[in-house]
């Protein structure tokens, strides 16, 4: 007895409890009395709820304790008895399962259930969240009885047209046509599709929105005619849909008449002002338009609800319209966070990467792009592309072959490969790819038949010249191969953008500044010019922070000094601190300090001896165009540079001692105090000299 009183008040508990939060969820609560058969109460929605009936049925299980599955479930058997009792109790019937006050109450739907074994999930509470849940609930199980109305019942024309059996029979052909049309949408067979719903417009007339997905339809068929006629359907009998105004709106936007679209959409969004998708079209349009601003608000405005990537897509594009990169990098970043298999984010973020000279940054996120798909060829070639500007040969034509497998008679990929293969000496591979190039008139001198190439990287730059044949018109020798790598951008030629970015001469093909096509006249105007510039320079004080000498004991020395003096003690200390961050020294005396007199004047020296243990400063001198000497100290990524006016071996005479040469590098600056700083590194290895254009 004891037992059976026990389990009594556990279910009297369970209903109590359920009763309780029936009261605070806004639900009515009826206790059946007859409950033994299989439910328990009833509970009545008091929502408004577009149903017959919204009363739910339900069956309480209190347990002490469950065992929930791996699936996170509890599974309970009930008796056949029950389930034929719910099947047909003739409305919606739930089970929910009690164990305390402190835990949730679980619930599941059983008038449908068909196994004796009840699976309940632990994520279906009785909460806030029923409220939808039931209302669908509701909905489904009403909607089956009409549907299972029989047709006489309902129309007798219907029925007098020979329409027999139930309103499912009348309503399944519409919904299961309606399912084959988006079948067809998804596999892009849009003519199929749109053939389902012209039937179904010509049919209910009335139906917006069967009109406005045609129209969508047609404007992927492009017949956009057709679209403007239903546009003219759609505007007197749905004036107040904002689905009139944005299919007109696309149907402007397919004709590029902007103006028309971002009238309509505007339009559209008088009549529902939160909807995103139109906001990101009018953002589209503005874009289009080139009013980067005004895209870029209401492209926001698409993104207030929801994170789209696609949304977002656009957005970056407004911040890369308004040079704004760094907005536009972490656009992309966010898109990868929601979709990290979308190439032409890693593709995009990867060119703006290199647009802000972050290159080992940009290979990689190319290469991220490749990853997701080789068989695009954008990031390969942009890859390939950046390769080759660094110098990267063998690397680089390893992705331009990969581009060609994807694109075999793209004219500039078989361009760039020939203008590779001349770098490594292979003319013939070169040959075989330039004619596959229909070259320019402009970049041709047609007198010598000739076409001048300057190919100019971040690290390289050759000049190029090809012959061209008499009689077929094709490339059939290389006649010039120049390194001018000091007029490489990253080799610190002043004004070298100024150089690259303005046009020369009209003449200058439309390409971009590495493989830019000049005829060898022109390339006298870029020496020309270039002369222009050092003339300017030589007006100027070379270094307004600093001046270099150089020197050595005589000229059949093993050693030579150069001293940088620099004028201000805080371009010395960022200088000092850049070469410490950069490179491992090991110093030998770290502010020591010398007492100085000159003509019985004294001055203090606070001096640092540094060691380049691991040869990790790199000096080269080069002779470059215009009588003039480039020289570069590499700190492991951090250069000093300079020029010089004269010949090499004139202007540093211990150069021609090249083979073991090694120098001592110093930087002096005053301190504020009247006290000077010295900063000395010692054991600079071997000085490498390269002789350019004399």
């Amino acid at each position: 007895m004891g037992n059976n009183h026990s389990r009594e008040l556990k279910a009297q508990e369970g209903v109590g409890f359920l009763q309780y939060k029936c009261s605070k969820l806004g639900y009515l609560f009826r206790e059946v009395v007859h409950h033994d058969e299989g439910v328990d109460c009833e509970i009545e929605i008091t929502q408004s709820i577009p149903v017959e009936s919204s009363i739910i049925a339900v069956q309480i299980k209190s347990r002490s304790e469950v065992y929930i599955t791996k699936d996170e479930e509890i599974t309970l058997t009930v008796t056949q008895q029950n389930i034929d009792y719910w099947n047909n109790y003739g409305r919606p019937v739930i089970l929910v399962v009690y164990i305390n006050e402190e835990s949730p109450i679980y619930w599941v739907r059983v008038d449908n259930s068909k196994s004796r074994t009840i699976r309940v999930p632990i994520s279906n509470h009785f909460d806030e969240s029923t409220l939808i849940k039931f209302s669908r609930i509701l909905s489904k199980f009403y909607n089956r009885i009409i549907i299972e109305k029989e047709i006489k019942d309902v129309s007798s024309i219907l029925n007098g047209f020979g329409f027999t059996g139930t309103v499912g029979d009348i309503f399944d052909p519409l919904e299961t046509s309606l399912k084959e049309a988006e079948n067809f949408y998804k596999q892009k067979d849009y003519r199929a599709a749109s053939v389902i719903y012209e039937a179904i417009a010509r049919i209910y007339k009335n139906n917006c929105f069967i009109y406005y997905n045609w129209g969508l339809l047609l404007l992927k068929l492009d017949k956009t005619d057709e679209v403007f006629e239903i546009t003219d359907i759609l505007y007197r009998n749905f004036p107040e849909n904002y689905e009139t105004y944005d299919l007109l709106g696309n149907a402007f936007t397919s004709i590029g008449v902007y103006d028309g679209a971002e009238d309509q959409f505007n339009r559209a969004l008088s009549l529902q002002p939160d909807n995103s998708v139109i906001w990101n079209k009018l953002g589209l349009i503005y874009y289009w338009k080139g009013d980067f601003s005004k895209a870029e608000i209401a492209i926001k405005k698409s993104l207030v609800k929801e994170k789209n990537e696609l949304v977002l897509f656009n957005l970056a594009l407004c911040y890369t319209a308004q040079k704004n990169y760094s907005e536009a990098i972490m656009t992309y970043d966010e898109i990868i966070k929601i979709n990290d298999k979308l190439y032409d984010a890693y593709n995009n973020k990867a060119l703006l990467l290199k647009a802000l000279w972050k290159i080992e940054d940009s290979k990689q996120v190319f290469r991220e792009a490749i990853s997701i798909n080789p068989k695009i060829p954008y990031a390969v070639r942009n890859l390939a592309y950046l390769l080759k500007d660094l110098g990267e040969n063998a690397e680089a034509l390893r992705y331009y072959n990969d581009a060609l497998m994807i694109l075999p008679n793209n004219e500039q990929i078989h361009s760039d490969i020939g203008l590779l293969y001349c770098r490594l000496k292979n003319y013939e591979e070169a040959i075989n790819h330039f004619n596959q190039v229909k070259f320019s008139e402009k970049s041709s001198d047609p007198k010598k038949n000739k076409i001048g190439i300057i190919d100019i990287g971040y690290k390289v730059a050759f000049l190029i010249t090809l012959e061209r044949s008499l009689i077929y018109n094709n490339i059939i020798n290389v006649s010039q191969v120049e390194d001018i790598s000091h007029i490489a951008l990253f080799n610190g030629i002043p004004m070298m953008n100024e150089i690259v970015d303005s046009p020369i001469d009209d003449r200058i093909v439309e390409s971009s500044i590495v493989s830019s096509q000049l005829s060898e006249e022109l390339i006298d105007q870029l020496i020309i010019k270039r002369k222009k510039i050092n003339k300017k320079k030589k007006r100027k004080k070379m270094n307004k922070k600093g001046m270099w000498f150089f020197a050595s004991s005589s000229n059949e020395s093993d050693h030579a000094v150069g001293t940088f003096s620099i004028e201000s003690i805080e371009y010395y200390n960022k200088i000092i601190k850049e070469i410490r961050k950069k490179i491992n020294l090991e110093y030998k005396l770290v502010n020591s300090i010398e007492s100085v007199k000159v003509d019985g004047i004294g001055f203090t020296n606070y001096r640092t001896t540094a060691f380049d243990i691991q040869q990790q400063v790199k000096l080269s001198f080069e002779d470059r165009l215009f009588n003039e000497v480039y020289f570069n100290f590499d700190f492991n990524g951090y250069h000093l540079s300079g020029i010089s006016q004269g010949k090499i071996y004139r202007t540093f005479p211990f150069l021609t001692n090249e083979s073991n040469l090694t120098m001592s590098i110093t930087f002096v600056a005053q301190d504020n105090d009247g006290s000077s700083k010295t900063f000395t590194i010692e054991n600079v290895g071997k000085i490498f000299t390269k002789k350019f254009l004399t």
